[in-house]
């Protein structure tokens, strides 16, 4: 049986329209109420759908105008059911089509994902994970030996990876931002570096200023001050100060320790000492275990700002960046000050944003104010 389709009504004002699609061409197999032409008019555009099942042919050619009412074409039913019984396959055919069925199930079941191959993936992950991680000879150095000297490079770069390796896996780091103006520290350092070089034989520099700032604030603020043992937070004895060193080997974080009984000079030798035997790979065991805080100081590199990222246990690292010169408002005056942006990363798990946006603040009212800290105030 034929079944016509037309041009359906669109409006009163309407009576002709451009056919502008066709959907589905001449001879294909269509189902009830699939779309196979669309017309377009000066108001609206009308989809026209199929009205039965079967085998569509049309009168029309893209882009003629057509009337209201008019043909479009028609629909053969009978064909349909034809090409269906022309399209099963005879029976001498049925054996090697079942046998070909099959074969493709078979192919299909080795196609699935199952839950042998994700044990097996997360297997192989794992001893991808180990190749990066410390051996067990230097596990055990690390643990009985604090003070065994390590003369080669490995031996840094394998720490290093390890504690970034660890942090990835364990804990869920945010990073904050501020900014501070240094005018009075700079001011303080240009005006006594001849004096201090001459009693100490060596130069003052911005590290130890900002050592000793967070030396004051982190007693404020014990979740960043504390470390993981067992499995427990314990709240920090000691001011073990993690400095961040970037070699050729990747970055390593050597403790500053008892920072807090440590003076100006002695902070400035000891970060020295620290650096020069980080590039040289000479440092021991015991200068790499991490504290719960660090520094480090992107601005060598120039940079404006960067998020640092937490190593071994560390709950919070501050970065340093580059000093720029720009225009702020103070006392309702616009003057050019060197501000500094500091960033301040952190184990979300165990210090709340709150906190860590409060020590930065507090660490910023302490470095634009130094004689707070000098006065112990």
């Amino acid at each position: 049986m034929k079944v016509e389709f037309k041009v359906p009504s669109m409006g009163e004002s309407i009576f002709e329209a451009t056919v502008v699609s066709i959907i589905r061409p001449s001879g294909s197999h269509v189902g009830i109420e699939d779309e196979i032409l669309e017309l377009e008019t000066d108001k609206v555009n009308q989809m026209v759908y199929a009205p039965q099942k079967g085998i569509i042919h049309f009168n029309i050619q893209l882009h003629d105008k057509v009337t209201i009412g008019q043909v479009l074409g028609y629909i053969d039913t009978e064909a349909a059911t034809k090409s269906l019984e022309l399209s099963f396959p005879p029976q001498q055919f049925l054996p090697s089509i079942q046998a070909a069925v099959e074969n493709s199930k078979e192919s299909s079941k080795s196609m699935r994902y199952l839950k042998e191959d994700f044990i097996k993936e997360l297997k192989e992950e794992g001893q991808k994970r180990s190749l990066s991680s410390l051996s067990e000879q230097e596990s055990l150095a690390w643990s009985f030996h604090p003070q065994q000297s390590h003369g080669n490079k490995d031996f840094t770069q394998k720490a290093s990876v390890s504690q970034v390796a660890q942090v990835e896996n364990t804990a869920t780091m945010l990073t904050i931002f501020n900014e501070v103006d240094l005018s009075q520290i700079i001011h303080l350092r240009d005006r006594y570096q001849k004096s201090f070089i001459k009693k100490y034989e060596i130069e003052l520099g911005l590290i130890s200023f900002f050592v000793k700032a967070c030396v004051a604030a982190l007693p404020q603020f014990p979740s960043i001050h504390s470390y993981l043992k067992e499995e427990q937070s314990v709240q920090g004895s000691s001011y073990e100060m993690g400095i961040a060193v970037e070699t050729e080997q990747g970055v390593v974080v050597p403790l500053l320790c008892h920072s807090d009984k440590l003076s100006y000079a002695e902070i400035e030798r000891t970060i020295e000492k620290l650096t020069h035997q980080a590039y040289e790979g000479s440092l021991s065991v015991g200068d790499l275990h991490t504290g719960s805080f660090a520094i480090t100081d992107a601005g060598l590199y120039d940079s404006m700002l960067s998020t640092p990222l937490l190593t071994g246990n560390q709950r919070a690292i501050l970065a340093l960046h580059n000093i720029i010169k720009r225009p702020i408002v103070v006392a309702d005056q616009i003057t050019i000050r060197p501000i500094m942006y500091l960033a301040l990363s952190y184990d979300s798990r165990f210090v709340r944003r709150k906190e860590a946006a409060a020590f930065l603040a507090y660490l910023k009212g302490i470095l634009e104010c130094p004689a707070v800290m000098l006065l112990g105030l």
